[in-house]
This record gives structure tokens, sequence and C-alpha cells, in this order.
């Protein structure tokens, strides 16, 4: 499923916001929570390519990554 994700994200850009609910302010958890926990999975594939799917959402949606989720990631890094 994350490589499917990636290719989708490299065909078209803007499809980041598919990823990015409408309702994520309105509840506690961020858009970035389900992506950043699987950073902590003991198997180097998985981490490796949520990395590069959190990388080009970060960089492409309109939604900023602040706060504890940013220093979360980058902090793995």
């Amino acid at each position: 499923i994350l490589i499917m994700i990636d290719d989708m994200l490299l065909e078209d850009k803007s499809r980041v916001e598919l990823f990015m609910p409408k309702h994520s302010k309105k509840i506690c958890d961020s858009s970035w929570s389900p992506f950043l926990q699987l950073l902590i999975r003991p198997d180097g594939f998985i981490m490796i390519m949520t990395s590069r799917i959190i990388a080009k959402m970060a960089c492409w949606s309109v939604e900023l990554m602040e706060g504890a989720d940013l220093n979360y990631y980058l902090t793995w890094l």
C-alpha cells in the first residue's frame, strides 16, 4: 500500500490533499498521525517508504506540518 501511495503522489502532486482531511482541524489527531506512527515500525522498508510519503506530503500540501508533528519527524530523520 505504501508503494501505491508513493506512486500516486508522484503521478500528481495535488493528490496529497486526499490524505489531508478537511475535518482534521476539528479533532485532536492531526492528519500526519497515521503516517508518523508508521515511523516506529521495526521494518526498515516501512519506515523509509513512510518517510518518503511524509516528505512529499509536507512539501506539496497546503497544510503545513508544525508543532509536535514537525519536531517528531525532524528528530526521527
